[in-house]
Parts: structure tokens; C-alpha cells; sequence
């Protein structure tokens, strides 16, 4: 990839088989990124990474990609729509999204699927937080040793699937 400004769209690239070069590419203001590469990713000069509070940029190695494995593979499942229906887009709160010290994450209907364990990984999509063995549709986490910045939290079901990502804020 080279050479471009991105103000405002969503980009997400999965199972890039080998490694992804980024050369002279502004993600800047609202766009969001969510890039997985098999080997690398790989910031060369120019490229500028400068999201705001309502983006996130999301870069990760994922050594398990495979050459058969599907686009579409994963976890978003696409949501029907009937007329006059209100959808529910996502089935967990996140509070506060601006988080001090802890935040509490909670299944709106206590329905489906438990929260098995969360991750939550810094822009760089490093992963500065885990919690396992949850098996609840509550929990509370403490977030105090983070730095300030935007982070992104996921949450996945026993098998491992992923059950929300959402945008938080450290203060």
C-alpha cells in the first residue's frame, strides 16, 4: 500500500498470507483500520498513523493464517433486517467507554453466549490486557495500569469466537 491519504473509511484486510508494507499512507481523523497479516506489517516512512476519538487502528501478526482459509471466515455475522424492526447492533454495554480505573462490561439480555475471557490491545494491537476463566455475562475489569490513550476490547465465547470489539478510552 503507498501513497494515499485516508480521512474517513473502514478498512479491513484479513489473511494477508505474507507481509503487508505501508509506505507514504496517512490513516488519519476517522478512519478506521484493522489490518492482519500472517509474517509482518510494516510501517515505512511517511506513513502516519493518527486516529481520533471515534477510529482506531488495529495491526496484527496471526502466524495461523492459512491459504484455505475463507475471507470470510470468523465471526461477523451479517444481521437481517425486517421492516420496522429495531436491530440490536451490539448485545454488550461498555462502561464507562471513558474509563479511569475500572470498567464493567455486561450481556444486555443475559442470553447466548457467556464472555469466556477479553483481551484489550493498544493501537499498535499489542495486548495489554487479559482476563481469563470469566464464563459470565458480567465482569468488572480494572484498567488503573494502562497509560491514556484508545484501546480496543474483545470479547470471545468459550470456543474461542468473538463475541464484541469496542473502542475505549483510557483517561
Amino acid at each position: 500500500m503507498k501513497d494515499h491519504i485516508f480521512y474517513r473509511f473502514n478498512f479491513e484486510l484479513d489473511n494477508i498470507l505474507s507481509d503487508l508494507s505501508i509506505e507514504n499512507v496517512r490513516f488519519v481523523q476517522d478512519a478506521v483500520v484493522d489490518f492482519k497479516a500472517k509474517k509482518s506489517i510494516e510501517l515505512l516512512e511517511g506513513t502516519l498513523l493518527e486516529p481520533n476519538l471515534n477510529s482506531f487502528i488495529l495491526l496484527e501478526i496471526d502466524s495461523s493464517i492459512d491459504l484455505c482459509t475463507p475471507i470470510n471466515s470468523g465471526n461477523k455475522k451479517p444481521k437481517k433486517v425486517a421492516n420496522n424492526e429495531e436491530v440490536k447492533i451490539d448485545s454488550f454495554y461498555v462502561i464507562p467507554t471513558l474509563v479511569e480505573a475500572d470498567c464493567k462490561i455486561s450481556k444486555k439480555d443475559y442470553l447466548g453466549d457467556k464472555i469466556s475471557y477479553l483481551k484489550v490491545f493498544n493501537i499498535l494491537g499489542v495486548d495489554v490486557f487479559s482476563k481469563y476463566n470469566i464464563n459470565q455475562y458480567e465482569v468488572n475489569i480494572g484498567l488503573s495500569n494502562l497509560s491514556s490513550g484508545l484501546y480496543i476490547l474483545k470479547l470471545y465465547n468459550k470456543n474461542g469466537n468473538e463475541l464484541m470489539t469496542k473502542k475505549i478510552v483510557k483517561k
